[in-house]
């Protein structure tokens, strides 16, 4: 490398690649050396091997956005030891150790995460070429404390101009190129893949730092044919079914979900309208929610079920955690001190003598509100019957009195008592709850029913509808779109139901200028 370098320290190994620590001199400035060694002794293919080498730098000096690496040089090592390809050096660690610490992400850390890998993919594709290899291991983290999180985009090894003549093809027909587990189902068929493919990535890279694991695994060491026939026909697990523990929004599950569609045309259309949408969804989070920019310094991490319990990351001076300090946090309490003891033991006995007191008068009221209480219908009562006695009884030297005249003593009629029918209550009928899943393309649409507006949020978002209250016509409309309209007919099946609405731009007319017009300019 013409003595430009002094290697320091090897930092990593791949297949084809290795990457060491070195110093560029004379600047003095770190830089990541990749050096591609040959690992066949056939001519033909270290043609490809260097051909593909020197696409994936000439490709990548072109990107310049901040979340993709920066490349400073490549060229070839002599006596034919291989090439090297020169990278900003990052201090930091690898998403995918990351992950392997700390086992998963909430939403409000990964959000930032996903939004600047997507900004690095948009502007690649703005430039023709795809990634064709995103994974964890291709995604830097790093963060200085007190500063928010950075990731960058590595190894445009795989990436491939969306269109290439046949001469500038270096992918042998037949074989497989990427990561399994990340792998879009057009990639798998070899077939021409544009962008839509790496949204798919995207996507499988989301579900995991998200869930702690892909949607789609090696379920036995050997068996990737099993592992790509998922993403050919498998259907993606719900993030709780994966991790229990999972606290996403409804949302945000349904955008990764459309990522990771089987047919490229039911994705995005492009990661313009990936980031329209999770930016949408973070608009109609409630205030407090969450962070813009997630800071992993002062946090508590929150691992997996399987993971161990990690309280701080340290790597290369750099702090990481993925929760922030809030109400799912738990908190111990202080301990009582005696004197708070004595006065909560002093306010349950008074608590317990008024209750006693009060349930006495309670007693005793009720005794004299009710006097006849005990005593037989048809007999008078105590007090009556003894006056009566010693009005009536007569004295030894008194005549007796004379007869009280007659009256007539008919036995009074029964008063009738009507009885009352008890009818048995029936048990109420719960309607059943259907979650109605609103997306549209772009993202940010209003949605009506009846000349109605359904909720203050915009789409995508999720709404539990009553069962009855979901058939109908809904209105998708949004500033400088037509309005798109989408029907759900009376007989649906299952508790969730999907409409999405894609809305055409309304085109204006341009007004012709008169004097423009050649044939009244020769009237004038």
């Amino acid at each position: 490398m013409d003595n430009k370098y002094r290697i320091e320290k090897v930092l990593g190994q791949g297949g084809m690649a290795r990457v060491y620590l070195a110093t560029q001199e004379p600047l003095g400035r770190q830089v990541a050396v990749k050096v591609l060694t040959h690992v066949s002794p056939d001519p033909n293919v270290r043609d490809i091997d260097e051909k593909r080498f020197f696409r994936e730098a000439s490709l990548a000096s072109k990107l310049t956005h901040p979340n993709t690496v920066i490349i400073h040089d490549y060229g070839t090592l002599g006596g034919d030891k291989g090439l090297f390809l020169v990278m900003e050096y990052l201090d930091g660690t690898s998403l995918a150790g990351l992950l392997g610490r700390v086992g998963y992400l909430r939403w409000d850390a990964a959000y930032p995460i996903l939004k600047q890998i997507a900004g690095s993919l948009e502007e690649a594709h703005g430039k023709g070429l795809i990634h064709r290899d995103l994974k964890p291991l291709n995604i830097m983290v790093s963060q200085k404390v007190g500063a928010p999180v950075f990731a960058k985009v590595l190894d445009f090894g795989l990436a491939k101009p969306m269109k290439e003549s046949a001469d500038e093809q270096v992918t042998v027909k037949g074989t497989i190129v990427g990561s399994p587990i990340y792998m879009s189902p057009e990639q798998i068929f070899d077939e021409d893949v544009d962008h839509r493919s790496d949204i798919y990535s995207l996507g499988v890279l989301a579900f995991e730092m998200l869930t702690g694991r892909p949607p789609f695994i090696l379920e036995k060491e050997g068996h990737v044919r099993e592992l790509l026939k998922q993403h050919l026909t498998g259907s993606v697990p719900k993030m709780r079914d994966i991790n229990p523990n999972v606290d996403v929004p409804a949302e945000v599950e349904l955008t990764i979900r459309r990522c990771l569609a089987k047919k490229s045309r039911d994705r995005f259309a492009s990661v313009q309208a990936l980031l329209e949408s999770l930016r949408g969804i973070k608009q109609n989070e409630t205030s407090g929610s969450g962070y813009e920019t997630a800071d992993f310094t002062h946090h508590h991490l929150r691992p997996s079920p399987a993971a161990p319990h990690v309280d701080t990351i340290a790597e290369n001076s750099v702090a990481l955690s993925t929760t922030r300090v809030g109400a799912e946090d738990n908190v111990a309490q202080p301990e009582a001190s005696p004197a708070t003891w004595t006065t909560q033991r002093t306010l349950l006995v008074l608590a317990a003598v008024l209750a006693l007191v009060l349930g006495l008068t309670v007693f005793l009221s009720s005794d004299k509100d009710n006097p006849s209480q005990g005593v037989a219908l048809d007999q008078p009562s105590p007090t009556e019957s003894t006056s009566n006695q010693q009005a009536s009884a007569p004295t030894p030297t008194e005549p007796p009195s004379e007869p009280a005249p007659s009256v007539d003593t008919a036995p009074s009629p029964t008063p009738i008592v009507a009885k009352k029918t008890v009818v048995k209550s029936q048990p109420a009928i719960v309607e059943q709850a259907v979650r109605v899943m609103f997306t549209s393309e772009p993202a940010g649409a209003q949605v009506f029913r009846d000349d109605a507006r359904i909720t203050d949020k915009v789409t995508p978002f999720v709404e539990e509808l009553k069962q009855g209250e979901v058939a109908g016509s809904y209105t998708f409309t949004k500033r400088g779109f037509l309005p798109a309209k989408e029907v759900v007919p009376a007989s649906f099946d299952g508790d969730e139901v999907s409409l999405r609405a894609k809305l055409q731009r309304i085109r204006k007319v341009r007004k012709r200028n008169p004097s423009s017009n050649p044939l009244r300019r020769r009237e004038r």
